[in-house]
């Protein structure tokens, strides 16, 4: 059966404009998608296969290996959605969009008796993936994805002087936990550091949830945060601290100090305006 016959019941089933509205956009997304990336009408029931292709086409997800594999959807289908009107801009999409197209089209299959595709656990795992990819990389109040392209602009960013020393230190942190682990890289003492030759163990007082016990700071990362500790002076508490006028050290950084220090960095490095840092945006 064709998807898309499936709207009319769907506007029978819920409630209120704005959900039907929202479930008619999902339907025809998939169909558009779908009709795009195959040349056939999507019918249902779908295969899981489709559903995994899907996300892998909307969103990066992680390998078991911990790298990031890219978001998959070729440019020219990209450029066909954002032309037909089915996406706003070329790109990926975001995580809650994607759930929410899954979660629709499940309940596409539902309505018509039939076993959701959405719910088998290949489908789940590559959506756990792309949530590990997001908790990775991502910066929620920029509403962008880091690579490790983009961190490297970011560090390019970070001169010799003391606040460079500490954003260059403080950015491998970043990588390594995550932006979702402020909290975390915010309390990172130095008494949770374990020297292991030319690399420290930094395992928390308190895990993330959803990450690893302890990261390895090697290469590049370990080079920054020797430096820190060395111009800083900073031989115990908590490893990054405020700065204040000819370099001072202050008291230790918060979460949200964190988040200014990102998004200061994307000005540098000419991947934010300016006029989307808050007003208090002085160096924290």
């Amino acid at each position: 059966m064709a998807v898309t016959s499936d709207l009319e019941s769907a506007r029978r089933g819920v409630n209120s404009q704005y959900s039907i509205d929202s479930y008619t956009s999902a339907i025809r997304y998939w169909v558009n998608w779908h009709k795009a990336r195959t040349g056939e009408l999507l019918r249902i029931p779908v295969t899981q296969e489709v559903v995994i292709r899907f996300v892998l086409d909307h969103l990066p997800t992680m390998r078991p290996d911990g790298s990031i594999r890219p978001y998959g959807l070729p440019e020219d289908v990209d450029l066909y959605l954002v032309a037909l009107g089915a996406k706003q801009k070329v790109g990926q999409l975001s995580v809650l969009t994607v759930k929410h197209r899954i979660s629709v089209l499940g309940q596409a299959h539902v309505k018509e008796h039939l076993e959701s595709p959405c719910e088998y656990p290949s489908v789940r795992a590559q959506l756990r993936a792309a949530g590990r990819a997001f908790e990775q990389t991502a910066i929620p109040s920029a509403r962008m994805v880091l690579t490790a392209a983009d961190i490297a602009k970011l560090l390019a960013t970070c001169d010799d002087s003391v606040i460079g020393r500490r954003d260059c230190a403080l950015l491998h942190f970043i990588w390594l936990w995550g932006t979702k682990s402020r909290h975390c890289i915010a309390k990172a003492a130095v008494e949770e550091l374990v020297r292991d030759g030319d690399q420290y163990i930094h395992k928390p007082a308190v895990r993330p949830r959803g990450k690893p016990e302890s990261v390895t700071i090697s290469g590049d990362a370990f080079i920054a945060l020797e430096t820190w500790l060395r111009v800083s002076e900073v031989s115990e508490g908590p490893i990054f601290r405020r700065l204040f006028t000819h370099g001072r050290i202050g008291k230790p950084l918060e979460p949200h100090s964190i988040y200014h220090v990102i998004k200061f960095r994307l000005v540098r490095a000419g991947m934010l305006d300016r006029r989307q840092l808050p007003s208090d945006s002085s160096v924290p």
